[in-house]
């Protein structure tokens, strides 16, 4: 269950720890982006807690996200 908190010192969620029952990270130029990343709130990136046993390595193309729009 990965877990965030929002560092931003105006947010109302700041420093709170956010557990959720699931993420979805895509590829997008080579980079793992986590629409999780952004607090609901602020709309600020938060921080991924990573706790022993997460994936730490995510591989991929943006294949899908080029099929998806029509480019192959």
């Amino acid at each position: 269950m990965p877990k965030y908190k929002c560092e931003s010192a105006n947010c109302i969620l700041y420093n709170q720890v956010i557990s959720l029952n699931k993420a979805r990270i895509t590829i997008i130029d080579g980079k793992a982006v986590d629409k999780n990343d952004w607090c609901p709130e602020c709309e600020n990136k938060r921080t991924l807690i990573r706790e022993p046993g997460m994936t730490s390595t995510i591989s991929g193309t943006n294949d899908q996200l080029l099929k998806t729009k029509g480019h192959i």
